[in-house]
């Protein structure tokens, strides 16, 4: 039976080095016993690099993204705190339990969702 989510990035970026490292084990055996040619080990090997290469530049662009979501979430929560306190005045506290930190917590829980794609669970917190 299949696995029930798709590999990650990273399981695929293993995968893509063991075969390089496999083909490297094998592609000369190959070659020597005549069940391959230098110009078709040299394809297959410069493919396989290829994929390895675009899955590990995906994995710096997935990375990358992910800062600029939490750098982008953290500037709304500032703002909506920012203008809660403007909206509610000076004499509002601003404890850990004011309307204003509360605000704050569901703006922040908010964005946090929009980077998971999911709503949040009490396990995730």
């Amino acid at each position: 039976m299949g696995e029930l989510f798709p590999p990650s990035l990273d399981d695929m970026i293993a995968c893509a080095e063991r075969e390089l490292a496999y083909r490297r084990r094998v592609y000369p055996r190959r070659r020597e016993a005549g069940q391959m040619t230098q110009a078709l080990s040299d394809r297959e090997m410069a493919r396989m690099e290829a994929i390895l290469k675009t899955l590990t530049g995906l994995r710096v662009t997935a990375s990358l993204q992910a800062m600029v979501d939490l750098q982008t979430a953290a500037r709304r929560v500032v703002w909506a705190w920012h203008h809660a306190q403007e909206l509610l005045g000076p004499d509002e506290p601003f404890g850990p339990d004011s309307l204003v930190a509360t605000m704050c917590h569901g703006a922040a829980l908010l964005e946090l969702e929009n980077i998971v794609g999911r709503p949040l669970r009490e396990r995730d917190i």
